[in-house]
């Protein structure tokens, strides 16, 4: 009896190793560049790293501004993406999300939020579509964290704000590249960036 219980608890261990070994998770809190994100500085938009955060502001009503990343996940491969934002204020017309599957600035895929609503949308050749838009539960107020998750399985992207799931669609992506966005004329800081590989 000893025996059996003592071979088991050895194999549990050896299963919860292995499966901690397959896991490769990375954080960034923005004290450096280190992933080389996209920093630039534009009549009416600016990208850069500075106090322990990404700050991302875009200046006009009508434009949208973004930043990216090449990370060193394998898409092709399980994984699990989360973001965590503060933003200055949530309500009906402050739109601000997260960039993924990044070709070129005329084609990628981005999943954005504001207070009720969310929205994905594809930009092909430099036109955007709406793929889905539904409501979420996010309230409006000033000086809120709010956290954005993607993570995939298969060929399935699974997204979650503040830890609700919001969508799931079907998906393989081609680019390991992803980034933040606002549209419209504000401001976006990216706290943390917390990144989990499962091989």
């Amino acid at each position: 009896m000893q025996r059996l219980l003592i071979t088991s608890i050895i194999s549990f261990l050896f299963i919860f190793t292995v499966n901690a070994q397959n896991k490769r998770i990375i954080k960034d809190n923005f004290e450096t560049n280190r992933f080389q994100w996209d920093e630039y500085y534009e009549n009416n938009s600016s990208a850069s790293i500075q106090d322990g955060c990404l700050l991302l502001k875009c200046n006009e009503d009508n434009l949208m501004a973004w930043t990216v990343s090449e990370l060193p996940i394998n898409v092709d491969n399980n994984f699990n993406l989360s973001f965590n934002f503060l933003t200055r204020e949530i309500n009906d017309d402050y739109w601000f999300g997260i960039v993924l599957n990044y070709e070129d600035e005329n084609n990628f895929l981005y999943f954005v939020v504001q207070e009720k609503k969310f929205q994905l949308v594809k930009r092909v050749n430099g036109v955007n579509s709406i793929v889905r838009r539904n409501a979420i539960i996010l309230k409006k107020g000033k000086d809120k964290v709010v956290n954005i998750k993607v993570n995939k399985k298969g060929n399935k992207l699974d997204f979650l704000v503040d830890d609700m799931d919001v969508i799931t669609i079907t998906k393989m992506l081609d680019f390991n590249t992803f980034g933040c966005i606002i549209c419209g004329d504000k401001t976006i800081k990216l706290t943390e960036l917390t990144i989990e590989q499962i091989e």
